[in-house]
């Protein structure tokens, strides 16, 4: 029943992608500074009376902004806060106060590690023998695969950290 309803879940946000409707414009380009979050515009904070740029006045649009750009639509924090959205908009705020369950997107360390000694995403065919690129894709599988625990996971995006410090073993892929 479990996997139904999860399937089901991504479903709906597969359609509403497919129909155009992932993520509102929420950005203003025109809109003056660029402000990190809700907290940074209208009245009350720090910036004074700036008025917010469409969309950060929205507490939904605010969330699903934060836990998917740039790089995490896949996310899991992401498709909370597109559900969020779509089936529990009276929970968005909510949401923006609770950073653990819907952090800010950010590329991984082991994402760019796999990218840094791979050549990209996948390995690319120049980079497919660089010595670091195979225990890259390792250490990002590690630390994405949804069988682990959290302390797994820890450790191997720790691993990932330190591996980027290391320019012999994971030298970049030229």
């Amino acid at each position: 029943m479990r996997l139904t309803s999860c399937a089901c879940w991504l479903l709906l946000v597969v359609i509403g992608c497919a129909a155009g409707d992932y993520l509102p414009n929420v950005v203003d380009l025109d809109a003056g500074p660029e402000l990190a979050s809700a907290e940074d515009c209208g009245p009350g904070s720090d910036a004074g009376d700036t008025p917010c740029p469409r969309g950060f006045d929205d507490p939904c649009a605010a969330l699903v902004v934060r836990t998917c750009e740039p790089a995490c639509h896949e996310a899991a924090a992401c498709l909370a806060a597109e559900l969020t959205r779509e089936y529990q908009p009276e929970q968005c705020q909510a949401g923006l106060d609770n950073e653990l369950t819907f952090p800010a997107c950010s590329v991984s360390p082991c994402q760019t590690l796999v990218e840094r000694t791979c050549g990209g995403d996948e390995p690319t065919a120049a980079c497919v023998d660089n010595p670091g690129c195979q225990p890259s894709l390792v250490l990002r599988e590690r630390a994405t695969d949804a069988a682990s625990s959290s302390d797994d996971i820890a450790d191997a995006v720790a691993a990932c950290q330190q591996a980027l410090e290391d320019a012999v073993v994971f030298a970049p892929c030229q």
